[in-house]
């Protein structure tokens, strides 16, 4: 055992080379991780059944990280932000719907067209992931990172 006082032995060569190492495997590995993500970030906008994924996502993951996975972590928020306000909206349409003795036809055809715009903004979303692009919906990415990222501070 050193005394603390001591200065630190010089390193040794072996030791050296292995250090030079790390890059190159970190290099070789970021384009996987990369391709990785923007699977991960297709499965969470499928719609309807990529929910369940984003929340998990969300739930387990830290917010820091590398910009990979921070576009991962971004279209997880925004996936449950246009799910979150879908399923919201839906509730809210049907419960009015259903205060009169019958749900008329113009409640049908508005829960039809939120149903299809969630579905085609998804679908949209994703195309903006294979383009690699970023993923982003002015008003609801910025109410899913002040929501679901606990280290943004919320300002009055």
């Amino acid at each position: 055992m050193s005394h603390p006082n001591s200065s630190p032995d010089p390193l040794s060569p072996e030791l050296l080379q292995e250090i030079g190492r790390i890059p190159e495997e970190v290099e070789r590995e970021m384009p996987h991780l990369r391709e990785q993500t923007r699977l991960q970030s297709i499965l969470y906008l499928i719609p309807f059944a990529g929910f369940v994924p984003a929340i998990w996502t969300l739930y387990r993951s830290s917010p820091r990280g590398d910009r990979s996975r921070r576009r991962g972590r971004e279209a997880a928020q925004l996936a449950v932000s246009t799910g979150g306000v879908w399923a919201i909206a839906t509730v809210l349409l049907t419960l009015g719907g259903s205060s009169g003795e019958n749900i008329g036809i113009n409640t049908l055809v508005l829960a039809s067209l939120l149903t299809s715009g969630y579905f085609l903004t998804n679908v949209w979303l994703m195309t903006q992931v294979l383009r690699r692009q970023r993923v982003y919906l002015p008003g609801l990415s910025e109410v899913g990172q002040r929501l679901m990222d606990p280290r943004r501070k919320h300002r009055p």
